[in-house]
């Protein structure tokens, strides 16, 4: 073979290695990656939402022990009285509680409630 022809051989063959031009493939998230950030988000949702019902769920017991406080003061009940009239107010307010299933009660309802604390504790006027 001539110099000439091994000179192009030479060049055509480096020619066939070059590699051609190749567009990168799109970046692609792993299905565990996926995984992880749907994880990620919902972690972070579910954070959210529990804390707001926590913090509405104590600000109902405190409205009612503020409300039970303020009895105490008018009417001076003792720490048992208040413990009990505490008990009797959080069980009767469920309904108001974040989330309940429970119908506001009737009228009905209301007044054996305030008869019954009357009856208990005297001429007290609840806060409702």
């Amino acid at each position: 073979m001539s110099k000439k022809n091994r000179r192009f051989g030479t060049v055509q063959g480096d020619a066939k290695k070059q590699p051609q031009d190749t567009k990168p493939s799109p970046a692609m998230l792993t299905l565990w990656e996926k995984f992880q950030i749907f994880g990620a988000v919902c972690v972070i949702l579910v954070a959210m939402v529990g804390t707001c019902v926590r913090t509405s769920a104590i600000r109902h017991k405190e409205e009612i022990q503020q409300r039970v406080g303020r009895l105490k003061w008018e009417h001076a009940l003792t720490d048992s009285q208040v413990a009990e009239l505490l008990e009797i107010e959080l069980d009767f307010h469920r309904y108001e509680r974040p989330f309940s299933m429970e119908s506001n009660p009737t009228r009905k309802e209301l007044d054996e409630h305030l008869l019954a604390i009357k009856k208990r504790f005297g001429d007290i006027d609840s806060c409702h």
